[in-house]
């Protein structure tokens, strides 16, 4: 990559926290409530990264609630679930989560995935308006 190129790249990033915050997931199918920890840099309007205290099978769907920095609800399903090890004190303190999930939104209408964009402009300090792509 040349200089110019690498300059561009990082111009064009966008900055969002790395802050840690407690989640939690209710498994549809079993009303089991799993706890979870969002980074927020992991979560955007395509989807949300998450460390989970247990294993969720792909396909499930999932009732999310983030309550900081603002309150969030979302469906989603369970697109992926691995095992992250849990040697890192970012990820254990507080508890143990062991497992990397991946989760794609359930929109339930246009308006909640615009009020969903909206959140994740606020978390990443972004001003421009994102139109919804439905």
């Amino acid at each position: 990559m040349t200089d110019s190129a690498e300059a561009k790249r990082r111009k064009d990033r966008v900055k969002i926290p790395m802050k840690r915050v407690p989640a939690e997931l209710r498994v549809a199918h079993t009303n089991e409530v799993i706890r979870a920890r969002v980074f927020l840099h992991d979560i955007s309007a395509a989807g949300i990264s998450l460390f989970t205290e247990h294993r969720i099978d792909v396909g499930a769907k999932i009732d999310l609630v983030i309550e900081a920095p603002k309150h969030l609800f979302l469906k989603a399903m369970v697109a992926w679930c691995a095992e992250a090890g849990n040697t890192s004190h970012v990820i254990t303190t507080g508890g143990s989560f062991p497992f990397r999930t991946g989760l794609e939104i359930q929109f339930q209408s246009p308006e909640e995935e615009t009020e969903f964009k909206k959140y994740c402009q606020q978390i990443s300090g972004l001003s421009a308006p994102i139109a919804p792509t439905g």
